[in-house]
């Protein structure tokens, strides 16, 4: 009798509130580089130039969101009463982050050379390096419905010069835990130092 109890309390307790934890996913999706004048806020346009000292590249990362849920161990309602909100977690790390010139930018950098080690990675006010802002990528949310903790866009200042007034293009590329990667480039512009 008391045996039969127990598990009449628990299959009750069961069906009074759920404790599955719903966790969503999210995936970085192909991003989208545009040159822009740091100076006066504007984008940099084909064949346009812009000065070394004003020149960002804004990176936007969008990203596909999937819902994971566990599974019930026993039948419960929808109320949900200890239901957990869940997380939001990366399906896949990004291992690595370059800025490669697609012409020659100085005698370090000739084109093709990933520069990104050279650079300043700014997300809001906050300046990062390399390590840094790949860590903020791998960084999902605590909150299930608060999606700004996920980094979505950010601006790139290369902090080396250029070897003079120059043709310029850049390709971002993005690697991953999964070997795959994801890339885009800059319109062609002209730098000035």
């Amino acid at each position: 009798m008391r045996k039969a109890f127990i598990i009449l309390l628990l299959f009750i307790l069961g069906i009074g509130c759920s404790t599955r934890s719903n966790d969503r996913k999210y995936i970085y999706m192909q991003p989208d580089i545009r040159v822009t004048n740091a100076y006066d806020i504007r984008l940099v346009n084909e064949n346009d130039s812009v000065l070394y000292s004003n020149m960002q590249i804004e990176v936007k990362m969008p990203y596909n969101t999937y819902t994971v849920s566990a599974p019930k161990l026993w039948p419960s309602n929808a109320a949900y009463a200890s239901h957990k909100e869940g997380r939001m977690i990366p399906m896949e790390k990004i291992t690595n982050i370059k800025v490669i010139p697609l012409f020659d930018y100085n005698a370090n950098y000739p084109k093709g050379k990933d520069i990104s080690d050279s650079c300043a990675f700014i997300e809001g006010k906050s300046s990062n390096s390399k390590k840094n802002i790949i860590s903020r990528f791998n960084t999902g949310s605590d909150d299930y419905y608060y999606t700004a903790n996920i980094l979505s866009s950010m601006n790139i200042v290369i902090k080396t010069s250029p070897a003079g007034k120059q043709t310029q293009q850049f390709a971002f590329v993005i690697e991953t835990s999964n070997q795959s990667s994801y890339s885009d480039t800059t319109v062609v512009f002209t730098l000035k130092p």
